[in-house]
């Protein structure tokens, strides 16, 4: 039998101490992996609970839109124009505003809008700056108008270290209309919804009256000129109005602001620590769009109108009185009201509208006395008729009875305006005008109380003595128009007030308004009032040519979400 000696009792000693220190190390990495799983399923824990935190405040936010609170979240005063700093005695050149702005400007002014329109200001340069957010991502193109000259400078965010070092549209005299081509035209700039976009606009006028304007063109035709306060934030605002809330063990920070109309940009971020000072995020940013698809303008506008047909036979003293009453008339003026339409809500829903005006009679009435009765459905028992004596009468003195000579027949309908491609993005007509190619605007022919009075030249009757008014809204930008041609009474009302006045039985008449020179607010909504009537039975003709954008097609807006979810740090 063999004995051990002293050195296998080492060897056993040895092997020994290596076994333990083998176990103390597998257990004390068993340990350790325990204890980093744990941490680590703790911190995935409060990654997941940052996101849906997140998400979670993102989708309350969302049904607040929705359900029409938004007022509720939205700092409206983050958004309202924009400032200007005026330097006197600058009006000579962009260069020389340039060398003034070393020093502090004499006054301070605000607009509206991108841009000033001063009638009674000489010899300044004004610098506007601020920010601007497009109200969807697409390609935008600048235009710049300004008498004397006008230079404006964009930055690629809302850093102004990052201002364009030459301007991206610029004129150096005096531009009225707003250009096409040239230099006052930038090259397509691409341009994110809701982001804010650092601008500097440099405008100078030497003597006399002067303007700058900035506008642009972007996606789904949009087309603003000048770019309205709403879109324009004042320079050093906040970017957006913060708010946080607690969930659960952490803090959820969101905002809601307003990209466009009827378009919102929804930003939370939840905020979670974790074992080991450890901080997870959970930035999300999302659009809500509760406008409809925005597709190209259509070929033809179908508009609604409201037509009354009355009697033509002369029974009504008002329509077809004949000669000599109505022979060569001219354009009267006064006959209705310059100011103060008559609101009701009778078929205001037809047009989309809460309510609607109507005409009342002027200071100068001439065959109009019971026009407050021209454009609403007959009623009987309204008043007594009335007799003319020498082309006058006391319109207020009524004979009793037979109140049915002023019976119409209300028709519901629209007319189909044709869009002018080469008069703008926007412009539509509808023509009738009783020539070779052109028909007569004879709307209720084989309709109401029947075709009646003088055939015309092909031998044809046709239903004549009628009435027709028109009601929407529009929002206020540059370069509105509304042109007219035609017979017979035609009056339109902008906000109420009269704008184009062509009463009376006359020949074919045309007129022109341009609302650049009405006292209105860019970027505001007003009303549109539109009348028109044909009170003979020899000839109707109709011209009517507008850009002003509607509002009040029908449709029900649907809502359309478009997420962009931020990393999780």
């Amino acid at each position: 039998m063999k004995r051990h000696g002293p050195r296998d009792g080492g060897f056993i000693l040895i092997v020994s101490i290596l076994m333990l220190l083998g176990i103390s190390t597998l257990a004390i990495g068993m340990i350790y992996n325990a204890h980093h799983g744990q941490v680590t399923a703790q911190n995935y824990k409060n990654r997941m609970r940052a996101f849906y935190a997140s998400d979670g405040m993102r989708s309350l936010l969302a049904q607040e839109v929705i359900d029409g609170n938004v007022k509720r979240y939205i700092d409206t005063s983050l958004m309202d124009g924009i400032e200007g700093e005026v330097w006197n005695g600058a009006g000579g050149s962009i260069a020389a505003l340039q060398g003034a702005m070393s020093h502090a400007p004499d006054r301070k002014e605000k607009s509206g809008y991108l841009g000033s329109n001063w009638k009674s200001v000489t010899d300044y340069g004004v610098r506007w700056r601020g920010y601007v957010v497009p109200p969807s991502s697409g390609a935008y193109t600048f235009f710049i108008r300004a008498d004397d000259a006008g230079a404006f400078y964009l930055s690629t965010d809302d850093n102004p270290a990052n201002l364009s070092s030459s301007p991206i549209a610029h004129v150096e005299s005096w531009a009225f209309a707003w250009p096409m081509s040239g230099t006052g035209v930038s090259s397509p700039v691409s341009l994110k919804i809701g982001k804010r976009y650092y601008f500097e606009f440099l405008h100078t006028q030497g003597v006399g009256k002067g303007f700058g304007q900035i506008g642009w063109k972007g996606p789904n035709y949009m087309t603003e000129r000048p770019i309205p306060g709403k879109r324009l934030a004042a320079f050093g605002s906040k970017s957006e109005k913060w708010d946080t809330t607690q969930v659960g063990r952490g803090k959820v920070k969101y905002s809601l602001s307003e990209a466009g109309p009827l378009v919102y940009t929804l930003n939370t971020e939840a905020i979670m620590g974790g074992k080991g000072d450890t901080t997870f995020r959970s930035p999300l940013n999302q659009t809500l769009s509760l406008r409809g698809d925005n597709p190209a303008p259509p070929d033809t506008l179908w508009q609604r109108v409201i037509l009354y047909d009355f009697h033509a036979d002369g029974s009504n003293p008002d329509f077809n009185r004949g000669p000599p009453d109505f022979a060569g008339g001219q354009v009267t003026p006064g006959m209705v009201k310059l100011k103060g339409l008559r609101y009701t809500t009778e078929n205001a829903s037809f047009f989309g509208l809460d309510s609607i005006g109507k005409p009342m009679m002027g200071t100068n009435p001439k065959y109009n006395c019971g026009i407050d009765k021209w454009f609403t459905a007959w009623t009987p028992g309204w008043f007594g008729t009335y007799d003319y004596a020498g082309g006058k009468a006391d319109c207020n003195v009524r004979n009793p009875g037979n109140d049915r000579v002023f019976f119409n027949i209300m028709f519901k309908d629209s007319l189909p305006f044709v869009r002018r491609k080469d008069l703008g993005a926007n412009a539509y007509q509808y023509k009738r005008f009783g020539t070779k190619d052109v028909p007569a605007f004879v709307p209720l022919d084989g309709r109401g109380l029947g075709d009646e009075g003088i055939r015309d030249k092909d031998g044809v009757l046709h239903n004549y003595s009628f009435c027709m008014e028109i009601h929407t809204q529009f929002e206020h930008t540059s370069g509105m128009n509304f042109e007219f041609n035609g017979d017979d009474d035609v009056w339109l009302y902008i906000n109420d007030s009269l704008v184009m006045d062509l009463g009376f039985v006359h020949f074919s008449t045309y007129a022109t308004v341009s609302l650049d020179d009405l006292p209105l607010t860019f970027g505001e909504t007003y009303p549109m009032d539109l009348f028109y009537c044909e009170r003979q039975m020899a000839g109707s003709s109709i011209d009517l040519i507008t850009n002003l954008p509607v509002l009040t097609q029908s449709g029900k807006p649907s809502s359309s979400w478009k997420r962009d979810y931020g990393n999780l740090e």
